[in-house]
């Protein structure tokens, strides 16, 4: 099996992989809190594309070196739009609302 030798060498990491999940979760909750936060339907926006346009918001998000910004955002009671200082995805998920109201006018 071609796979072993990648999830031998994956699991060899111990520690480093161990960050590295975290990292990844840390990631991924920060994007669905931020989602949350904006009102943006997470389910319905899944389905837009195939479900690549929120692919690519998690991939920019993974790479995102502003998440203590977020964090901090995201803690506070702000109502503003500060987001968009830090946020990679801002344009994305503040156009994602039409894309989702878009994608259901076209399904009916």
């Amino acid at each position: 099996m071609a796979v072993m030798p990648g999830l031998r060498a994956a699991a060899m990491g111990g520690k480093d992989m161990g960050r590295f999940l975290n990292y990844i979760d840390h990631h991924s909750d920060l994007m669905c809190r931020m989602m949350e936060r904006l009102g943006i339907d997470i389910a319905a926006s899944a389905g837009i594309a195939r479900g690549t346009v929120l692919a690519g918001a998690a991939r920019r998000c993974f790479f995102c070196r502003n998440a203590g910004r977020c964090q901090a955002w995201l803690d506070s009671d702000a109502q503003d739009a500060g987001y968009r200082a830090f946020c990679p995805n801002a344009g994305r998920f503040d156009g994602l609302p039409r894309l989702v109201a878009d994608g259901r006018t076209r399904q009916h």
